[in-house]
């Protein structure tokens, strides 16, 4: 039996308390685990003191300015009252969000360009899929580049199959039914790794060759063909490269659509432009890289791919559970002829916040904000290169020069990493091992060693919240496995200008340097401890 699309229906969420509603309208990732105050990722819709964020490449809990914009944006719905008013407010905002969040990303040099806002990144992919299968009925091989490195549900949204059990509508499914059957009977979904089953990333022009080899084939068998390109991947890679991408597109115009994946966030607006005035499709969110509220996704769609110019039919049935009227730009009459009147409050909301995130990070200047990269991407490999637990994964060589083109920033702001058991075996962690590791840096955990020594206790009191573990190497999700810290804007705005961290601009970057010593110091500590710790969660849960 069907909801109703409760978390549609605004005037039922208005009333509740703030945290609340932005955990409605996504799926379970946005749930908050009522005795712990986080999600599955440890983030808390409030902020949170005394958390040091370096886990942007994953989520991040909502910032004071974020929290602020929300907080008042909620105040203001609540003066307009339920009802037909509610619902009008809320389209209002949508439409603010969508007309500020293209005039800061482009410049307002991509004329036509439009938004359409989704919960996630994983969810735009079905909007994707949709514009680029248009209506001539071929079979469509959407090509996934790096299946480990993407969202979780990316492969059933890209096949056009739910990927949750809890829809952003409230409605719940079984994941992988179909969202719309004939779609999803269009939908051929082949996978390419960045990766060797060691968890190497593969030369670049072998992954070039093996996606130009698919697409020729597809094409050559009648089929549409739909490519990504990962612009930032969990870790940092980039594929295909920009110059196989704009030759493919070049070569088979009608028979290929690109969507290019840059939910990272980590862009430059030169390189997201570019693609725009190419024709390609962008999957956004404001959640990751510019610390939103998480769950705040988009999709960029540029006017060669307005559903007008493309004749599509009103969207799926099934679609209704993702896309509600006002997610969807206005001039999108055709293709809203099915979608909920109603609003998804709690996804508005969310964008709220991750608007304020985007405008303080722009408006802090580029050359603070280049010195603050600059000095991340030069400490992190030198304080964490010297642990003798802490191996670094190389993600991809840095562009040093400013004029070279890449989609994503040139600089690197992810850093991957696995964890030696031992200092005598080469053992690594594996992927349950570093999920703990993973929740405990994000706690004072002091008490877990108390007969250890007092300077053993305190690396272990400071919190830390970074990305979780990814698989790496094989397509199945087994393998080897890593983690990551990555810097985001929250953080590279604070640095900037944030004068609680230091009186200059020297100061803050040393206290920047600071936390990614304390942060070592402490991952050696969970590493070096780890059976001992996990001994003690385990006596501590039974006793519970």
């Amino acid at each position: 039996m069907k909801s109703q699309l409760l978390d549609f229906n605004p005037d039922q969420k208005i009333n509740l308390p703030l945290e609340e509603i932005l955990s409605s309208g996504a799926d379970h990732r946005s749930l908050i685990n009522s005795k712990t105050g986080f999600n599955k990722y440890w983030c808390a819709y409030s902020p949170l003191e005394n958390v040091i964020p370096f886990g942007s490449c994953t989520a991040s809990s909502v910032s004071p300015v974020g929290y602020s914009a929300m907080q008042e944006m909620h105040e203001r719905f609540l003066a307009v009252g339920p009802g037909k008013a509610l619902r009008k407010a809320i389209s209002e905002n949508n439409n603010n969000l969508r007309r500020e969040i293209i005039s800061i990303l482009t410049y307002g040099l991509v004329p036509g360009v439009e938004l359409a806002l989704m919960p996630s990144g994983t969810d735009a992919e079905l909007l994707a899929l949709y514009l680029a299968a248009g209506r001539d009925g071929r079979k469509i091989c959407n090509i996934l580049i790096a299946p480990t490195e993407v969202g979780s549900g990316t492969l059933n949204a890209a096949s056009c199959l739910h990927f949750d059990k809890n829809l952003p509508s409230g409605n719940k499914v079984t994941p992988g039914d179909p969202v719309d059957q004939q779609l999803a009977d269009r939908t051929e979904l082949h996978k390419i790794s960045i990766r060797n089953a060691s968890g190497a990333t593969k030369n670049p022009d072998e992954i070039d060759q093996e996606i130009i080899d698919k697409v020729k084939s597809a094409v050559n068998k009648g089929k549409k063909v739909l490519l990504h390109m990962i612009a930032h991947s969990k870790t940092g890679v980039h594929a295909p490269s920009l110059k196989t991408i704009e030759m493919l597109h070049q070569r088979y115009k009608d028979n290929l659509v690109v969507v290019v994946d840059a939910a990272q966030g980590r862009f430059s607006r030169r390189g997201l432009i570019k693609a725009l005035n190419n024709g390609y499709l962008v999957i956004i969110t404001g959640s990751k890289f510019f610390g939103g509220a998480f769950f705040s996704g988009g999709l960029l769609i540029p006017p060669q791919l307005h559903p007008a110019k493309l004749n599509l039919k009103p969207l799926p049935m099934g679609f209704n559970d993702y896309i509600t009227n006002d997610q969807l730009p206005a001039s999108w009459q055709g293709l809203c002829a099915n979608t909920p009147e109603n609003s998804n409050l709690g996804l508005s909301l969310r964008w709220v916040g991750a608007l304020a995130e985007i405008r303080n990070y722009y408006l802090t200047p580029s050359e603070l904000r280049l010195k603050v990269l600059r000095a991340f991407e030069n400490m992190l490999p030198a304080i964490f290169g010297s642990s003798p637990y802490i191996q670094l994964k190389q993600s991809g060589t840095p562009i040093i020069d400013n004029q070279t083109e890449r989609f994503l920033q040139s600089k690197t702001t992810v850093f991957s990493f696995s964890l030696r058991k031992t200092l005598h075996a080469p053992v690594l962690l594996n992927h349950q091992e570093l999920s703990d590791i993973f929740k405990w840096l994000n706690f004072d955990v002091s008490n877990r060693l108390a007969d250890s020594e007092p300077e053993i206790r305190r690396s272990l009191a400071p919190r830390h919240h970074i990305g979780q573990p990814v698989w790496i190497g094989s397509p199945d999700f087994s393998g080897p496995s890593v983690l990551r810290i990555a810097i985001g804007s929250v953080l590279i705005a604070r640095i900037a200008s944030d004068i609680r961290y230091g009186s200059t601009l020297e100061q803050r970057i040393n206290w920047l340097e600071d936390q990614l010593i304390s942060l070592k110091r402490k991952i050696e500590t969970l590493t070096c401890h780890f059976d001992k710790i996990k001994k003690f969660e385990e006596l501590s849960n039974r006793r519970i």
